[in-house]
């Protein structure tokens, strides 16, 4: 990861938002979500337990299909995955 790149965890309602892809129901976060990603700034922290938490997510919203977007986060190089334990190193002294 270059050393420019910023880790961030999106939210259930910007998964929501990538899922429905609907830039009139969510102009801001999809926005957003292009500009960071386009720039390649930042990428989408994922681990076990914040994969589970999105899958939770989509019981709210059973009518919309989560799992393909967690999956093209997962696999794009827009993401990394860590093992929590490897969490403790990460963040401000």
């Amino acid at each position: 990861m270059a050393a420019s790149q910023r880790l961030v965890v999106l939210d259930a309602l910007m998964i929501r938002a990538l899922a429905l892809n609907d830039t009139a129901l969510f102009p801001e976060e999809l926005g957003a979500y292009h500009v960071a990603f386009r720039g390649q700034r930042f990428r989408v922290l994922l681990t076990d337990r914040i994969i589970s938490e999105y899958q939770k997510a989509s019981d709210y919203y059973p009518t919309i299909a989560l799992q393909p977007t967690l999956d093209a986060i997962a696999d794009s190089r827009r993401s990394l995955f860590l093992e929590e334990s490897d969490l403790r190193g990460i963040g401000p002294p």
